[in-house]
Parts: structure tokens; sequence; C-alpha cells
């Protein structure tokens, strides 16, 4: 997988069909993502960048390929977000949390869970608040 490549939402979609089934051919992706309506050929143009990018490969089973992932969603998540945070915040993690604090509604119990979060990394780091 290429860092520089940062996946598409479509890119996305069709990945998460991996990510649920573990392997597809592409008449399974274009059931699996009926809301997209995309042709058979675009889905085979998809799969064929993204393996390209390093993202899925495929085994031919008769007359048809089967894909598969290379990389996990916490991969792809990760790498991603940390593409989001170094191009856009210039590497300031807190920038992006206050953004997301100040644009999302959130409830009690996320706030519960970001504490939870900030206390693990604390733990972890030797830290204490």
């Amino acid at each position: 997988m290429s860092d520089n490549n940062a996946l598409t939402e479509l890119q996305l979609a069709i990945m998460g069909v991996f990510w649920e089934r573990q392997e597809a051919t592409v008449a399974d992706v274009l059931t699996a993502l009926p809301e997209r309506e995309m042709a058979r050929t675009t889905v085979a143009t998809l799969l064929s960048r993204l393996e390209k990018q390093g993202f899925v490969e495929h085994r031919k089973i008769g007359s048809s390929h089967l894909y598969h992932a290379l990389v996990s969603r916490e991969t792809v998540e990760k790498s991603m977000v940390s593409n989001l945070v170094d191009s856009l915040y210039k590497g300031d993690v807190s920038r992006l949390v206050s953004q997301l604090l100040s644009e999302a509604t959130i409830d009690a119990d996320e706030i519960r869970r970001v504490k939870e979060l900030l206390g693990q990394v604390d733990s972890e780091s030797g830290e204490k608040r």
C-alpha cells in the first residue's frame, strides 16, 4: 500500500466489502453496494486500480477474479488520518481534535469514551493528568 494513495469515498466503500466478506468478485461488490448503481466495468476498473496501489489482489477462479484485501481497515484508517493531520493541520493533532469537538454533536457517552482514550494514552506514556 502506498502512503500517498488516499482512498476516495467509493474506493473505501469497495474496501468495506472486502473487510466484511474477506473475498469478493466484481459481481459480489455490485450486489453489496446496490445504492451506488455502478457498471460492472466501473467496479472492475476500480479494483484494478486498487490492486496496482497494493490495497487488494486477486486470484483467478475459472473465468472470474476473486479479490481480497491486502490491508486492514485499521491500517487504512491510520494512514488516512495521519495524512489528514499532516496535510491539513500541519501535524497538529490538537487542532484536529478541536475541530472534531467543535463541529460534531457529542453525547455524554462519547465524551466518556474520549476521556477513557486520553487516560489510556497518558497511562501508556507514563504521564499523569
